[in-house]
């Protein structure tokens, strides 16, 4: 594995794609469509995996790697796809290659400068995630999808905000997904690959290269 990199604060990306006026109810959520074509690309290696997060012009997606990035073990899509997913469930629990995924959503009814206030704080866990990836939409103060990986027992969990100014609702989802370790690795794992490394890198598979104006939004 190499070096880490020296941690970083992360901004929230103003995104090249205007807002699409799309309400809380209308997010989907998928563990089986193909990667989409993305805004915004990382790539950060977190409890022996490597997690690419996307930002779509319609939410987000999360696709977790073996630390090879040979095998392709969960794609995570909540996004406005009505027809091609289904709503976002409150719990599940699921069997995966290699390990299991689990999943949570809440949606918060927030007014005002309570919606505010939460949208900051948002805007402060993304500066405080060196890991994180977080965009925001022209024309659209205080609609932002921000993706905040961190290691966790035996795998990976991450927690997602997509939030809706226009009739203030605030979508949290927590994810995680544990690997089934063998004996060997679990005694690996108590020595610390639980410490993450950025390994920044726009990447795509089977959705093609997002536009070069976009490629650049990648990296703040």
């Amino acid at each position: 594995m190499p070096e880490s990199s020296p941690p970083t604060r992360r901004e929230v990306l103003d995104l090249v794609a205007p807002y699409r006026d799309t309400r809380a109810q209308d997010l989907c959520w998928s563990l089986s469509l193909p990667v989409q074509p993305a805004l915004a690309v990382r790539s950060v290696r977190l409890g022996g995996l490597v997690l690419e997060l996307r930002l779509l012009g319609a939410s987000h997606q999360v696709l977790v790697w073996a630390e090879e990035g040979t095998e392709l073990l969960c794609v995570e899509t909540v996004a406005c796809l009505p027809g091609l997913a289904g709503p976002l469930p409150a719990r599940d629990l699921r069997a995966l290659s290699g390990g299991g995924y689990q999943w949570e959503s809440s949606t918060l009814p927030l007014a005002g400068p309570e919606f505010d206030r939460a949208v900051a704080r948002i805007r402060r866990s993304v500066s405080d995630n060196p890991h994180s990836l977080a965009g925001c939409y022209p024309g659209a103060p205080g609609a932002i999808t921000a993706v905040l990986p961190e290691a966790a027992e035996a795998g990976v969990r991450w927690t997602t905000w997509h939030s809706y100014p226009q009739d203030g609702r605030l979508v949290r989802t927590r994810s995680g997904y544990r690997r089934t370790l063998s004996p060997r690795q679990r005694g690996a794992d108590d020595h610390g690959n639980d410490i993450g490394e950025g390994v920044d890198g726009v990447r795509s598979y089977g959705a093609g290269p997002p536009p070069v104006a976009v490629v650049s939004r990648h990296r703040p």
